[in-house]
């Protein structure tokens, strides 16, 4: 999770200098990935901008956490411990991220771990999708999170814990 952390640290820097596509298909707005959720050995969560909304008025001690959460049109997070299944979320982020004209923003290889991040850049330094894929050898991890999200946004967000 802390090299997920230092990822969106860097991020902040790679999206000041990034520019997105003018035409781009629209980015859905419920479960980009709803095939994933149904098979065995995958544990998701997904958050819609009405529950994200709800979580962003709470008072949970996080200052700012509200003007985060604002940003956010929805968040999914996808925990998979199943060879089979990690191997599917791959092609499926992968033919997800050419499809939405989506930019590898970084790309990180160590042994038998790896992570891509996926972005879509807007002109104004903002970030309009997070698409991350983190691989072990028994584990695949992906966040999802739409919205527009600026570098300010990413830091506050690394700094939450």
């Amino acid at each position: 999770m802390k090299k997920i952390l230092l990822y969106l640290m860097l991020l902040i820097v790679a999206s000041a200098t990034t520019f997105a596509q003018d035409s781009r298909p629209a980015l859905p707005q419920g479960n980009p990935f709803p095939s994933l959720s149904s098979m065995k050995g995958v544990e998701t969560v997904f958050l819609g901008k009405a529950m994200l909304k709800l979580a962003g008025s709470m008072n949970i001690g996080v200052p700012d956490i509200g003007n985060i959460i604002d940003s956010i049109d929805c968040l999914g997070v996808y925990e998979i411990s199943s060879k089979r299944a990690g191997e599917e979320a791959e092609k499926q982020v992968t033919s997800f991220a050419k499809e939405h004209s989506l930019e590898i923003m970084m790309s990180t290889h160590e042994d038998d771990e790896s992570m891509t991040m996926y972005g879509l850049p807007e002109e104004d330094g903002t970030l309009r999708m997070i698409l991350l894929i983190n691989q072990e050898e028994n584990e695949t991890d992906i966040i999802y999170i739409n919205g527009r999200i600026s570098p300010s946004e990413i830091s506050k967000i690394a700094n939450l814990n």
